[in-house]
């Protein structure tokens, strides 16, 4: 399974649950490389704008949920990282880190208001964020 069939497979466990279910996408101004291929897009940017939001946010029973949908790789990846993540700013961090410590404190902030979150590859990873 790849990554958005298994982002597709979670996303619709949490809408069988009932609740509010939304999927993030990236958008903002296109930049273009040779042959008007677009080889990444800038966001837009405003005061509200938020770096590393999460993928998926999920509404439930009054709760607030991010949730950040990894590969198995990426998500081992990031357990073998914790620690670097909780204490470093992204500047310490290796560049391949840089992208998951802006999620990781993304994460971090919705939890520091109340909510719930955290990164998934399964739907074990999924129930136990719902907890």
């Amino acid at each position: 399974m790849n990554e958005n069939d298994a982002q597709s497979f979670l996303m619709d466990y949490l809408d069988s649950l009932g609740g509010f279910v939304c999927k993030i996408e990236l958008s903002g101004k296109p930049i273009k490389g040779k042959g008007g291929s677009i080889i990444k897009l800038v966001p837009f940017k405003n005061k509200y704008y938020r770096k590393g939001m999460s993928d998926c946010l999920y509404f439930l029973n009054g709760r607030f949920f991010a949730i950040e949908f990894k590969t198995n790789e990426e998500h081992r990846k990031i357990k073998r990282n914790i620690e670097r993540l909780k204490c470093c700013t992204r500047d310490q961090l290796p560049k391949y880190l840089h992208r998951v410590k802006d999620q990781y404190d993304f994460i971090e902030r919705i939890k520091g208001c109340g909510g719930a979150g955290g990164f998934a590859s399964t739907l074990g990873d999924v129930k136990e964020i719902l907890k």
